[in-house]
């Protein structure tokens, strides 16, 4: 029997944090060779072992419905683009209607004083 390496344990623990579970299983079963009384991988080897399957059938499940989903979705971000340039143009014709209101303003601002005098 011998130590597990700190670093073996390190990578195993981060796997687990980030809920990488298929390495994280190759892991536990990797510090199982260096110490195969190891309390902790012990206990989370069937978690493992049931997460993965659990996630391999899950992914091949969705995988097969995802595909006629992207194709849809590729529609619908077209579509979104679009809507997106023409609101971009419609603000851009808003800004230049303000600047020639604000100039017709000024320049009748300017008559009614010079007609005054």
């Amino acid at each position: 029997m011998q130590n597990v390496p700190s670093q073996l344990i390190m990578e195993f623990v981060g796997c687990l944090m980030n809920h990488d579970y298929h390495n994280a299983l190759k892991l536990c079963q990797m510090i199982l060779i260096y110490n195969p009384n190891h309390n902790d991988a012990l206990q989370f080897e069937p978690l493992l072992k049931e997460m993965t399957q659990k996630g391999e059938s899950e992914s091949s499940s969705s995988s097969s419905s995802s595909n006629s989903d992207d194709e849809d979705d590729d529609d619908e971000e077209e579509e979104e683009d679009d809507e997106d340039d023409d609101d971009e143009e419609e603000e851009e014709d808003d800004e230049d209607d303000n600047c020639e209101n604000s100039n017709d303003n000024k320049i009748q601002k300017g008559s009614k004083n010079s007609t005054k005098t």
